[in-house]
């Protein structure tokens, strides 16, 4: 970096450019990529590296989830067909239940309407 600005110097020099010029040169120069000042791999070859990581890391991730749902599919698939049966089971219940109740519901009802033949065997109208 130490050349680059003394050959801008040097052209100043000569009249080949102007101070504003060389100061716009040196400008430019001051902030040289990173990659000049440090040791391995440009940061655009970590970029490339980072990215590409990424991109296999997500890519496997995504195999990952897709095969745990494939795995999955049958055991959701026979919990619902567990969970259907047992719901069929207890609304099967609920309704012998109801019509039980209702059945004796009407028993009640029917003994209610009806005179008894014990009280009044000779169907006469009861007296109060």
């Amino acid at each position: 970096m130490k050349e680059e600005r003394l050959k801008i110097l040097k052209l100043v020099e000569d009249g080949k450019i102007s101070a504003d010029d060389a100061v716009k040169l040196l400008e430019a120069i001051q902030f040289k990529s990173f990659d000049d000042y440090t040791e391995g791999p440009s940061f655009d070859e970590r970029m490339r590296d980072f990215s590409q990581n990424a991109q296999d890391f997500f890519r496997t991730v995504g195999e990952k989830v897709n095969e745990a749902c494939k795995s999955a599919e049958p055991k959701v698939k026979a919990a619902t067909r567990v969970v259907v049966e047992k719901t069929a089971a207890v609304v099967d219940e609920i309704s012998k239940s109801l019509n039980e109740s209702l059945k004796k519901f009407k028993e009640e009802a029917e003994k209610q309407e009806a005179p008894s033949t014990e009280e009044n065997p000779d169907d006469k109208p009861v007296e109060n």
